[in-house]
């Protein structure tokens, strides 16, 4: 008989946004358009400036060998550039990595920097891969609400005493998906002075540092400090780069060590061709407007939408997602998924309780539905066309 690996036992349930498809499968008429607002995949082509630098680097011959796995020389060089330009983050070279994207840049930190044993202290609504990294690599993770009475914060002081000296790292996400939530200077200085004392590594995954309501810069924890922390990239959001896979991973030197060490030998790193490109448009602010402002047309006419059918909807600091409560009048968010799914809607969305963990015997997401302001702003309005007209989901 075949034998897995026992890690399997932890992963029971589906990985949240393949269920939602599948769901979606066996519910929605083929013949109608299919409006998608479940994950953060920007329904999108990359801007043609995007293209076009593409296809130089190929004409150029640079898809042939094996490309650097920590990152070209150039690709380095313009990271460093657009943190120091964009960010006012001084760092060397020494402080930067490529990467082929969060997910793998999350699983392959996690496995440099942990053994059976240990703790990582991990959100929750959040991200299911902080989570699925912990548990492959043979740790645990030790769940953080995110909820509206903590500001969408963690307690990190809250942690036990007994899991608080097995803890290795805490994974943190601002802007937050899914709240939208910015923490302030304070939360910041607090959490790196906690780590320190404790002897921590704080990972912090930076993905939607771009999406702000106001168009400011939401700060970086590398605005902070570089000691004990380790900050995950990726131009798959703002850049609608997702099938490149690419990215980067900047942070302490002595962490990002053994982060190159433990990259070089489980995967070959993004294609040459591709860290140019990223490398050429990574500083053009110009393209980075060019999905902002549509994502924030799409998320204000969602907002406005709901307000109009009696939801109590609040806009939310930054991300193009609406973590939206559910009025008491409705079951819960799967319900409320399975309802959207239906012919006169025919929308996806994912249902929070999805993406939260339940803590005795509480899931704090089951009253909240997940929506990704990611189609076209056509798609958009035709998703509002046929809420407004769903009579039995006013409040």
């Amino acid at each position: 008989m075949l034998k897995t690996s026992d890690k399997f036992n932890h992963f029971e349930k589906d990985y949240p946004f393949k269920k939602i498809y599948e769901e979606a499968e066996k519910d929605l008429d083929k013949k109608i358009k299919i409006i998608d607002l479940a994950t953060g995949d920007p329904i999108a082509d990359p801007p043609k400036e995007t293209i076009a630098s593409c296809i130089k680097s190929l004409k150029a011959g640079r898809s042939a060998r094996y490309p650097n796995p920590t990152g070209s020389e150039e690709f380095i060089k313009k990271v460093k550039e657009h943190l120091n330009k964009t960010w006012k983050i001084n760092i060397t070279e020494d402080n930067i990595c490529s990467s082929n994207g969060v997910k793998e840049a999350v699983f392959s930190f996690i496995m440099a920097f942990t053994n059976p044993g240990d703790y990582c202290l991990v959100p929750t609504p959040a991200y299911p891969i902080y989570r699925s990294a912990t548990l492959w690599a043979g740790a645990t993770p030790h769940f953080l609400p995110l909820i509206k009475e903590n500001n969408y914060l963690p307690d990190f002081k809250s942690v036990p005493k007994e899991i608080l000296k097995k803890t290795k790292i805490i994974f943190i996400n601002y802007p937050n998906n899914p709240s939208g939530k910015i923490p302030s200077d304070n939360f910041y200085k607090d959490l790196i002075l906690w780590a320190k004392k404790n002897n921590i590594i704080i990972a912090h995954d930076e993905v939607y540092k771009d999406f702000t309501k106001d168009g400011k810069l939401a700060k970086s924890i590398l605005n902070f400090t570089k000691d004990n922390v380790i900050s995950f990239y990726s131009l798959s959001k703002i850049y609608a780069m997702q099938g490149w896979r690419t990215g980067f991973v900047v942070g302490d030197n002595k962490l990002l060590k053994y982060y190159k060490k433990y990259k070089v030998f489980t995967d070959s790193g993004t294609p040459t061709f591709i860290q140019d490109t990223s490398a050429e448009i990574l500083t053009d602010l110009k393209l980075k407007n060019i999905l902002q402002e549509r994502f924030k047309k799409c998320k204000k006419l969602i907002i406005d939408t709901f307000k109009k059918m009696g939801w109590n909807i609040e806009d939310t600091e930054s991300t193009f997602y609406i973590w939206l409560k559910i009025p008491d009048k409705f079951k819960d968010d799967v319900w409320v998924m399975e309802r959207f799914l239906k012919k006169d809607i025919s929308t996806i969305v994912l249902p929070g309780s999805w993406i939260t963990e339940t803590i005795n015997g509480i899931n704090y997401g089951e009253k909240y539905i997940r929506i990704a302001c990611i189609s076209s702003l056509e798609d958009t309005k035709f998703f509002v066309k046929r809420i407004l007209k769903a009579k039995d989901l006013y409040v």
